[in-house]
Formats: structure tokens, C-alpha cells, sequence
């Protein structure tokens, strides 16, 4: 089946017969993408019917009120091009007037420089002495372990280093021992044959 027989929007809103219902049911179940459109559609119907119902707006109709006014001499002065020109004129006027009779504006405080910079440095010199020290502690106690690792590393090898000593001392006595041996009982052979 194709995808684009499907009517998801349909089938989402309950509108699609029965034997079509059927069909997108087997088609979402075996089609990734439109399993993926269908859950994207159903994510927007569920976010639409949370928002709070309102009323719709009644439509505004412009009237031509003089066309339906009585005739007579103040229709003129209803609605029509003259009343907006004088209307926009006052409007034009209350402006130019407020913007000449208004107070000057009143400057801003001065502010005081000095005392921010001084302020931010000392701030900064908190932070940065603060930051050293830091530095300075996790420096020293890294050196520290450090050292301690070299020490344990040389006390490790000077300890290996005395053990092949001693054996080296121990075969050598040994050798030594076996020699004198060797030595004092050719001694005895010898002496016994003279």
C-alpha cells in the first residue's frame, strides 16, 4: 500500500470509514515514516486541545454612515474627509505645543567613576588572590604527592638494590668458602703425600 493512499489527519480525527481505518492501522504498523508523521500530527491535536477555548471575534463592518444618515445640514460634520483634516490638525497642534511647553529634561546624577573602579579592583584582587592561593595549595599538594611518589619509588629501589647486593655478597662468600674448601683439602692431600 502506498503511503500517500493513508489519510492520517482522517484517521486521527475519527473521520475515515471503518475498511480505511483498518488499512492505515496495518500501514502505521509496518511504515516507519508515516508511524513517525503520525505521532508528530497526534502530538499537535493533543497541544490544540489543551489551549482554552475563546469566543471568535464578531467581524467589523465599516459603515458608510452617510449614506444611511438623514439628510440635512449637520450630516456634513458626521463623517466626512473635512472633520478628519480639522481632527488630525488639533492632533498636530496638542503635539508642537507639549513638545515646546515641557520641562527640559533633567540630567542624570553624576556618577561616581572613581569610587566603581575602586570597588571592581578590590573586587578583583579578592578574586584574584583568592585564585592563587587555589592554585598555589592544589600546586604544592601535587608536588607533594609527587614527592611522595618518588621517595616510595626510591626506597622500593634502593631495597631491591640492597637484596641483589646481599645475594651477590652471599654468592660471592659462598664461592669464596667453596675455594677455601677446595684449597684446604688439597692442603691435606698434599701434605699427607709428603
Amino acid at each position: 500500500m502506498k503511503c500517500s493512499s493513508i489519510d492520517l489527519k482522517a484517521y486521527l480525527l475519527d473521520e475515515s470509514p471503518g475498511d480505511e481505518r483498518l488499512a492505515a492501522e496495518e500501514h502505521l504498523a509496518s511504515c516507519e515514516a508515516c508511524a513517525q508523521e503520525f505521532d508528530r500530527l497526534q502530538a499537535v491535536h493533543m497541544a490544540l486541545l489543551q489551549l482554552p477555548e475563546e469566543d471568535v471575534p464578531r467581524r467589523t463592518v465599516l459603515v458608510d454612515r452617510a449614506s444611511q444618515a438623514p439628510r440635512s445640514g449637520w450630516a456634513f460634520w458626521r463623517f466626512s474627509p473635512a472633520w478628519v483634516f480639522a481632527s488630525a490638525a488639533v492632533l498636530a497642534a496638542a503635539i508642537v505645543v507639549h513638545a515646546v511647553t515641557r520641562p527640559s529634561p533633567v540630567a542624570p546624577a553624576a556618577v561616581d567613576t572613581a569610587r566603581i573602579e575602586a570597588l571592581l579592583e578590590e573586587k578583583f584582587s579578592a578574586r584574584l588572590e583568592e585564585a592563587v592561593s587555589r592554585a598555589v595549595a592544589e600546586s604544592e599538594r601535587r608536588q607533594a604527592e609527587r614527592s611522595a611518589q618518588l621517595v616510595a619509588e626510591a626506597e622500593k629501589r634502593f631495597q631491591l638494590e640492597r637484596q641483589e647486593d646481599r645475594l651477590a655478597f652471599q654468592e660471592s662468600f659462598e664461592v669464596l668458602r667453596k675455594r677455601t674448601n677446595v684449597l684446604f683439602s688439597a692442603s691435606a692431600d698434599w701434605g699427607a703425600r709428603q
